[in-house]
Parts: structure tokens; C-alpha cells; sequence
């Protein structure tokens, strides 16, 4: 996909670096809602309700969105809480907090789809790879029969566990794939690094790398 080998450079800190604003937009929309709201959202109406709090400007902000936004975990909602709260506290944009708050969902679904996506189409490009070991013509990426047939099992594959399991628990396996495949590449690359006869500097990926893995193996 690339034109030259040294544009990895330009593209891969790019994307972490746009990766990364996101997750502090994710940390500034969650800090900016009161504990009490916080935990409102996200946890279910038993456990809220054990926690001993009651919800301070919840209600208000429920009426502003037109939504109902208590009891619904996931990240989701507290995002786009998070951020309608920031922007509606604008002067001139206190009318468009029902308006932010939708953005904002519409914002992550859109980022989450384009994953999947992204992963169907690669998953479509193995299954190709893998039967043009016997079947040739699969190898040629644009013929469309070939397409046709190898995209259903992907498809079907990827839609199982959401039709059986519910679409929450098939979010989070595939955040958890997500994380432990990036796990993955940092835990390899100090191997490289080593043969590159820069030892010391393994460390560098080698760190992250089990923190990630930790980190989804605990979610």
C-alpha cells in the first residue's frame, strides 16, 4: 500500500499520533463529568445503585442530549457526554449539545465499523491467498467471483459472534484481538532489534509490549 518503503516512517507515527489524540479526547470526556455522572453512565442500575451516589447533573444533561444515557457502559456514551458537556458549556453553542452528543456517537461508531471493515477485507485477502494455493485464478485480487465467494465465510465468521453473544461482548473481543495483536508486533520486534546488534535498545518495544498484553488479558 505504500510507494516506498521509507513513507512507513510518515504513516506509522502518523496514525499513532492521531490514535492517540483520540484516546485523550476519551480522558478529557470522561474527567470532565462529575464521579457520581461517571459512574451513572456506566454502570448498571444495580451496582449505581450499591455504590450509594446519586447522579448531580445527569438529568439535566439527559434532557439537553434527548437521550437517555444512564445505565449504558461500553465508553460509548460517556464520550459523547463528555463531549456535548464541553462544547455545550460554550456560550454560542449551548443550543447544540443534543447535536455534539450524536456527533460524538456517530464519530466512534464510525471509527469502530472502519476497523471491521478493515479486517474483513484483509481476512477476504487470506482466504484468497490460501486457496490460490490450489485454485489459482483465487490469487488475482480483482476477479470478482473469487471475491463473491471467499467474503461470505469472513462475513459470516465476524457477524457469529455478535448474532449469539450480543454486539457488547463481540465489541469487547475485538478490542482485546486488537490490543493483543499490537502486543504481538512490540513483543517480536525487540527480536530484531537484538539481530541489528542494538541490545540495548530492545527494551524499548519490549516494555509496552508486555504491558499491553497484560492489560488485554486482564479485560
Amino acid at each position: 500500500m505504500l510507494n516506498n518503503e521509507k513513507d512507513l516512517l510518515f504513516v506509522g507515527y502518523g496514525a499513532m499520533l492521531v490514535e492517540g489524540f483520540v484516546a485523550i479526547m476519551a480522558l478529557i470526556a470522561a474527567c470532565v463529568l462529575v464521579p457520581a455522572d461517571y459512574f451513572a453512565i456506566n454502570a448498571s442500575a444495580e451496582a449505581y445503585k450499591a455504590l450509594g451516589m446519586s447522579p448531580v447533573n445527569l438529568p439535566q444533561l439527559a434532557q439537553a442530549v434527548q437521550e437517555n444515557v444512564q445505565g449504558r457502559p461500553g465508553g460509548a456514551v460517556s464520550l459523547a457526554v463528555g463531549m456535548s458537556y464541553i462544547f455545550g458549556s460554550i456560550s454560542f453553542m449551548k443550543g447544540l449539545t443534543s447535536y455534539w452528543y450524536h456527533f460524538a456517537i456517530m464519530f466512534e461508531a464510525v471509527f469502530i465499523l472502519t476497523a471491521v471493515d478493515t479486517g474483513t477485507r484483509v481476512g477476504r485477502y487470506l482466504l484468497q491467498e490460501i486457496i490460490g494455493r490450489v485454485i489459482p485464478k483465487f490469487s488475482e485480487k480483482r476477479w470478482i467471483p473469487g471475491i463473491a465467494i471467499t467474503r461470505r465465510p469472513v462475513r459470516f465468521n465476524l457477524g457469529l459472534p455478535g448474532i449469539y453473544r450480543g454486539y457488547q461482548n463481540y465489541l469487547r473481543v475485538f478490542g482485546m484481538s486488537n490490543q493483543l495483536l499490537a502486543a504481538c508486533a512490540l513483543i517480536v520486534e525487540p527480536t530484531m532489534i537484538m539481530n541489528m546488534g542494538k541490545m540495548k535498545y530492545s527494551w524499548i518495544t519490549a516494555v509496552p509490549g508486555i504491558c499491553i498484553y497484560l492489560v488485554s488479558q486482564y479485560y
